[in-house]
């Protein structure tokens, strides 16, 4: 039986499990979700190639619902398609390698949490998607990792784009 881990998470509706997985990590005392995740028996891909076992592991260790879990879920399911919050959508209408983010929604993960950091949506991975649904805010490109990176418990600042932590 898999235990939940000692410090948990909240995980945030439509969150990545990879986000997830690198969030715990982090509160758990890791830098790297890889590491996490082998510590665990599975590797991090795992999650994105959507290996039963391995989002299993993770929502028992997270102490989540797999459903809740596989609402953030983003997979390649054959070629030229993805699967997205369970919906397919086409390759050409999917991002995996430009990270996008909602400015509000990582400034208020970063707010309202001492630990875990800012939340990947799995919405930010469709290009056609320009505006937060829950904010309305204009999704920006990544700034050199600037979002999920800085976890400086000094800092916590609500400006993570211009933080001096980030390179």
């Amino acid at each position: 039986m898999i235990r939940r881990l000692p410090i948990l998470v909240a995980l945030v509706p439509g969150e990545t499990p990879a986000s997830f997985a690198s969030r715990l990590a982090w509160a758990n005392g890791l830098s790297f979700a890889s590491e996490f995740c082998a510590d665990q028996g599975f590797a991090l891909q795992s999650l994105a190639d959507g290996e039963e076992r391995a989002l299993s592991i993770l929502a028992q260790l997270g102490g989540v619902d797999r459903a809740k879990l596989l609402r953030g879920f983003v997979t390649k399911t054959s070629t030229g398609q993805y699967l997205v919050a369970g919906q397919l959508v086409e390759k050409r209408w999917i991002t995996r390698r430009r990270l996008r983010f909602c400015p509000k929604c990582v400034a208020e993960d970063i707010a309202a949490s001492a630990v875990g950091g800012a939340a990947q949506r799995c919405v930010w991975h469709i290009p056609s998607i320009r505006a937060c649904p829950q904010h309305d805010a204009r999704l920006g490109p990544e700034r050199r990792r600037a979002v999920f990176c800085c976890r400086n418990a000094e800092c916590r600042s609500a400006d993570f784009l211009t933080c001096s932590n980030v390179d």
